[in-house]
């Protein structure tokens, strides 16, 4: 490990003036973190988007079903009553 501190949540590799960065270890390695958090992230945003859609589907069907049983009260005979 050329580095001397990381940051707090990814654990990136952070410099000091008298570290010496490797290429071939910390950059890499770093870019690879980089790369798979990023399309971890991509998932979920993805997994989220559909599941949003599906509520939204969900509670403009039930919003209908509301709608149509309201009127259905309105103009049975029970709202003479």
């Amino acid at each position: 490990m050329s580095y001397s501190e990381e940051t707090p949540y990814y654990k990136l590799p952070l410099y000091l003036a008298d570290d010496r960065p490797s290429y071939l270890g910390d950059w890499n390695e770093t870019m690879n973190k980089i790369d798979s958090t990023m399309k971890s992230n991509e998932s979920s945003s993805n997994n989220n988007e559909v599941a949003i859609a599906n509520l939204k589907e969900y509670v403009d069907n039930n919003t209908t079903t509301l709608n149509d049983r309201i009127c259905l009260l309105y103009t049975s005979d029970a709202a003479d009553d």
